[in-house]
């Protein structure tokens, strides 16, 4: 957005440099402004997630430490960060104004070229797409965790007993020895336990009469 916007700041370039600015002057004029624009969003982002922790951990259904508020060395990173893209963000409508020949601009007669044109829409257009991408996928997620927190998943958890026996040859007298036990309705054996071990199923799909 800077970027598509600096040519509105072609006229005060201009001016500037009538008055005796140098470019390295206005650059650095650019330059500043950008990384104050950053450190500045820096300073807001850390303290709206420091507020919405809370808020994103009710959501989740689990419990996210805000340590890393309390490491300088994480915050020194973010920091330098927001610098860093306080630079890329500036440089090029820092060059580019700069470069400006100030007579022709106050004059009116300056007009970019086809190349700046479609470079800054391009830029624009990436942004927004980025922007939709992240509160799509925010949405998505949102979903999956709604999902996931309020699915049937066929059992009570709070009615389950996990033995770990390793493949022991008594893992079956054992298991005859708890159904037989008054109160059990049942007993059973599996390599992992239900939700957890290895991510991949291997199964096959049918349809409603039976066929794979």
């Amino acid at each position: 957005m800077s970027t598509a916007r600096a040519l509105e700041r072609a006229k005060e370039v201009g001016l500037g440099k009538v008055v005796g600015a140098y470019r390295n002057q206005i650059m650095r004029q650019f330059l500043s402004e950008s990384i104050l624009i950053c450190l500045l969003s820096f300073v807001i982002a850390i303290l709206l997630c420091w507020l919405i922790i809370p808020y994103f951990n009710d959501i989740v259904g689990k419990q996210i430490s805000a340590g890393l508020f309390h490491e300088p060395i994480y915050i020194g990173i973010l920091f330098l960060l927001s610098i860093c893209f306080g630079l890329l963000a500036g440089i090029y409508p820092a060059v580019v104004l700069s470069s400006f020949n100030p007579v022709t601009v106050l004059k009116g007669k300056f007009s970019s070229n086809a190349k700046g044109q479609f470079l800054r829409k391009s830029l624009v257009i990436i942004q927004f797409v980025v922007s939709i991408a992240l509160i799509a996928g925010t949405m998505i997620v949102s979903s999956q965790l709604g999902f996931m927190r309020d699915q049937d998943l066929g059992y009570s958890k709070d009615q389950m007993l996990v033995l770990q026996t390793d493949g022991d040859a008594k893992s079956e007298l054992l298991k005859e020895a708890l159904t037989n036990l008054p109160g059990v309705l049942s007993s059973s054996q599996s390599s992992s336990v239900p939700g957890g071990g290895n991510a991949i199923a291997y199964s096959e799909l049918e349809n409603n009469k039976g066929d794979l």
